[in-house]
This record gives C-alpha cells, sequence and structure tokens, in this order.
C-alpha cells in the first residue's frame, strides 16, 4: 500500500502486545481496512469485520477477504448477531479485531454516530479498546468514486479504553457510556491531526 498511498502510523505502541483487543476507526473510505493494517504494521495478528453483502457476494471475493485477509463476514441487513459471534471467536483466540463503530462508511467524511457493537465485545470478552482516527482516506476515495487518487493517510492510535469489570457491566447504560466513550476519544484524535 505504501507505494500508491503512504501511510504514516502514529500511537503503535498503543496496541497491546498480547491478548485480544479491538481497533475502533472511524470509516469513510475502503482505504481505511488496509491502512490501518499497514498501521499495525504486522505487529499482532487483527482480523477485520466486513461487510458480507460486499465483500463476500462471490467467489472471488470469498476467497480474498476470507481466506487471504482474515476478514470475518458481517450481515449488516440482519440483527448482527451472528457476525459479532464470529468476531467474538476471533477475540476468544487473543487476535486483535477491526471493527468499525459507525457501521457502513460515511458518505461525506464526518464521523457518524457509533453503534454499540465494539462496547458490547469489549464487555464480552474483557477485551481494550483502541481508538483509531484515519486521517485523509476520504480525501483520496471516497464513497462513490471509482478509483483512489494517489497521497498520504495518517493512522493514529489512541491510548487503550479498558472496559468496566464484567460485573459492571450487565446495563444498558454501561454499553451506552462505553460507546460514548470511544466516539469521544475518536473525535478528540481527529482534532489532533487536523491540528497538527
Amino acid at each position: 500500500m505504501n507505494s500508491y498511498v503512504r501511510v504514516r502510523a502514529v500511537g503503535r505502541e498503543n496496541i497491546p502486545e498480547s491478548g485480544p483487543f479491538i481497533l475502533a476507526p472511524n470509516h469513510a473510505s475502503h482505504l481505511d481496512s488496509p491502512a490501518v493494517l499497514t498501521a499495525v504494521g504486522g505487529k499482532r495478528r487483527v482480523w477485520i469485520a466486513g461487510a458480507e453483502d460486499y465483500f463476500f457476494n462471490n467467489a472471488l471475493k470469498r476467497l480474498v477477504f476470507g481466506r487471504l485477509l482474515d476478514t470475518i463476514p458481517f450481515d449488516r441487513r440482519a440483527d448482527g448477531i451472528l457476525g459479532l459471534r464470529r468476531c467474538a471467536e476471533a477475540l476468544a483466540r487473543g487476535d486483535g479485531l477491526l471493527l468499525f463503530p459507525e457501521g457502513t462508511r460515511s458518505t461525506n467524511g464526518l464521523l457518524q454516530p457509533f453503534k454499540t457493537g465494539v462496547a458490547l465485545l469489549a464487555l464480552a470478552r474483557q477485551a481494550p479498546i483502541i481508538p483509531v482516527y484515519i486521517d485523509r482516506a476520504y480525501d483520496l476515495w471516497p464513497k462513490g468514486q471509482r478509483f483512489a487518487r494517489p497521497g498520504r493517510i495518517t493512522v493514529v492510535f489512541g491510548k487503550p479504553i479498558p472496559p468496566p469489570a464484567s460485573d459492571d457491566a450487565d446495563t444498558h447504560e454501561t454499553l451506552l457510556a462505553l460507546t460514548r466513550r470511544v466516539q469521544e476519544a475518536v473525535t478528540a484524535l481527529a482534532g489532533g491531526v487536523s491540528g497538527e
């Protein structure tokens, strides 16, 4: 990826050396997943939650994304329970998971409201959440544009957010509070990049 689209990683030291973790970035481009994986740099195995109707809709995509790129099919049109179970299995193995809390790409590059799936998985598996901000991916390849333009993307990894202990996590309010905390952390990372 670094020849056509260059990726700069900031805060890579915030990725845990061992144990499960969830990367929770903003989502504005098809460049987001490859940019984050490039920024991780092979330091850890990271599974990607990907839209089943897009990344698994033919045999070639199933091979490339499912077998070669460690992508977990996530059915956006259903309730998401099966996708969340598959994601929980990756975390149970001690791997990392890349899950976009917005659920889909932004159509205008702006942050959308976060869904609770990231918080739910973090609470269920007691996995820390790493807030991530991806800067300039939307500028290079927005939704609806046929091809990406060359340029540079910055991926910023924030400090891990530990989930509350599982005995404190039984309430819907806890789920919403953790989701809010993650969205605020990603928003703060965005402000830091634009202020550089």
